[in-house]
């Protein structure tokens, strides 16, 4: 089956950055045979598809996790907690 963002996903759409091989090979694996293997299309799951990175590559999801739990401090920051209150 597919991949649901194989019509939108910038590094297969826009995969000029990349020989054509390699994009062949990267989008047989990740975009049509296991799509939760993919890094790009964990980052989609838990952020908007503007936010995942164009050179993200599908292989690197250790960097994809690290990125999602940054934004994900980023947007939940909350008041320090000073003597059980916050401010």
């Amino acid at each position: 089956m597919n991949c649901k963002y194989l019509n939108t996903c910038a590094f297969i759409v826009f995969g000029g950055h990349v020989a054509p091989f390699t994009a062949k090979m990267t989008k047989l694996k990740y975009c049509e045979r296991v799509q939760d293997g993919c890094a790009r299309y964990n980052a989609y799951q838990v952020m908007d598809e503007n936010m995942v990175p164009d050179d993200l590559w599908p292989n690197l999801e250790i960097k994809t996790l690290e990125m999602i739990e940054r934004r994900f401090n980023e947007s939940h920051k909350t008041q320090p907690i000073i003597n059980g209150e916050s401010d």
